[in-house]
């Protein structure tokens, strides 16, 4: 496909990882993304036809478009997880005023005071995803059909150890349980870190994996 680019960049995920480590002197800028918004996955793939030959009823159809996407927009990679280990907050809802490309249902605005964890009688009864119903069908996917120049970045809901344990409990409530309940934080830090060590072991036994992205604001 033609690009829209003035520079048209083929993937080098070698070279990406390169200029991570500072290992060697890169031969162009690599860029790296958390995540595109779906609106705007939606919106570029509209625009550039980029998966209008692809069969959407096949299973696979969600990873094929990743790399028809992150492969036009000049990305060396593509951000993968594991399913099912994400963790259940407490959000509010809210409008789009966004002009373009509004979300359906609003923005979720996480709940700074309260959480779904705020004392021991909801962290037992708290539904903390189970290792035994962890699956990695997306990687086994990519492990078989990623292009060679192009890697995965694990990621997704893995390695927010900061972030989970201030949103399982409200920023609030968990700035006062660092004086008052400092077991319950331990208990909630060590639940995360339990899942959190199996995922990434869990990942990194694919040889499409080159780096882990443990996003933490």
């Amino acid at each position: 496909m033609a690009t829209p680019f003035s520079v048209a960049i083929e993937p080098d995920w070698e070279g990406l990882l390169m200029c991570v480590r500072r290992s060697g002197r890169p031969k162009r800028v690599h860029h790296i993304e958390l995540f595109l918004d779906p609106e705007v996955q939606d919106a570029l793939c509209a625009r550039y036809q980029l998966d209008a030959d692809l069969d959407k009823e096949d299973a696979a159809f969600p990873m094929h478009r990743q790399i028809a996407l992150q492969s036009f927009l000049g990305y060396d990679c593509i951000r993968c997880g594991a399913e099912n280990v994400a963790l259940t907050f407490t959000y509010h809802p809210a409008e789009d005023t966004a002009a373009d490309m509004k979300r359906r249902g609003g923005r979720m605005y996480m709940d700074e005071n309260h959480g779904p964890i705020t004392n021991w009688a909801d962290f037992e009864k708290y539904p903390w995803p189970k290792i035994e119903d962890i699956t990695t069908q997306a990687l086994e996917w990519y492990e078989e059909n990623l292009p060679e120049n192009m890697c995965i970045v694990a990621g997704g809901g893995f390695g927010h150890f900061a972030e989970h344990l201030s949103w399982l409990m409200g920023y609030a409530t968990f700035c006062e349980a660092l004086y008052e309940n400092r077991e319950l934080v331990k208990a909630i830090y060590e639940k995360i870190f339990e899942r959190d060590t199996y995922v990434a072991r869990l990942m990194t036994q694919f040889s499409c994996v080159k780096a882990l992205w443990g996003s933490d604001d």
